[in-house]
């Protein structure tokens, strides 16, 4: 399956259906989150993704109140962030 761009509709699904969840926090001004698009597409990476609910989170605009709570509920420091959350530990 593909990437969710609502953090709240991808915890549900990884509820539902039991699965760890990772979430990436990106932004377009990021060079790294950039580069690391051209990982994710590479077939051996999703191959590795496939049990995983992904979720893409843009942070783009860093001061914005709902992003900084959810960097800061998920420690994030810094883009690109990834998160694994497993299925008896979601949020």
């Amino acid at each position: 399956a593909g990437w969710y761009l609502s953090l709240s509709e991808a915890l549900a699904a990884a509820q539902l259906h039991q699965q760890p969840v990772l979430v990436d926090f990106w932004a377009s001004w990021c060079r790294n989150c950039q580069a690391m698009e051209a990982t994710f597409r590479d077939p051996r990476v999703a191959r590795r993704l496939e049990g995983y609910i992904k979720v893409k989170y843009r942070a783009e605009q860093l001061d914005d109140p709902e992003t900084r709570l959810a960097l800061d509920y998920f420690g994030a420091l810094g883009l690109p962030t990834y998160v694994v959350l497993q299925p008896g530990a979601l949020p």
